[in-house]
């Protein structure tokens, strides 16, 4: 016959041992869960990169607040910025915008986008400042990135070069 004391021992270790399999399974249950989030972020922002470059005009990426996640080869020309060096960068460090009559900064549309939540653009009394200094007139158009419950998530920029005409 058991005593009382080694009964209590028994169902101590019993429990012990549910509550440690029970922990385990949950630990990892979610770290393949986080594992398969991870890979179906990066798997939608392969995609979003191989779209990007596939697109004829400029396009900038940016993330809620404004850091860029990816840009095709017409950015990286117009910017002189490549991806490499661009990538989470504030979008106002690499699309430097200034008004064409008085030179002074105008606020960045995807800044604008981001804010008020809405497309911006087009805008055409623009030039950008491109990394070396060089300026370029453009159109440019922001628009949010919204997730499936509405709210904004980043920004899309499409910008083109604008050819100056003479009467």
């Amino acid at each position: 016959m058991l005593s009382l004391t080694s009964q209590f021992s028994s169902c101590d270790q019993a429990a012990g041992v549910a509550l440690f399999l029970a922990i385990g399974f949950l630990v990892s249950w979610i770290g393949a869960a986080a594992w398969t989030a991870r890979r179906n972020v990066r798997q939608r922002q392969a995609w979003l990169r191989s779209y990007v470059r596939r697109i004829d005009e400029a396009v900038i990426v940016t993330d809620g607040r404004g850091a860029i996640t990816a840009m095709n080869g017409m950015a990286e020309s117009m910017t002189g910025w490549t991806e490499t060096d661009a990538l989470g960068l504030p979008v106002g460090a690499v699309f430097r915008l200034v008004d064409v009559q008085t030179h002074r900064p105008v606020v960045n549309p995807v800044i604008k986008a981001l804010y008020k939540g809405i497309i911006v653009g087009p805008s055409n009394d623009t030039l950008l400042i491109r990394k070396d200094g060089a300026e370029r007139p453009v159109s440019d158009t922001a628009a949010p990135i919204r997730d499936s419950n509405g709210r904004s998530r980043g920004c899309a920029l499409a910008f083109r070069p604008l050819t100056v005409q003479t009467c």
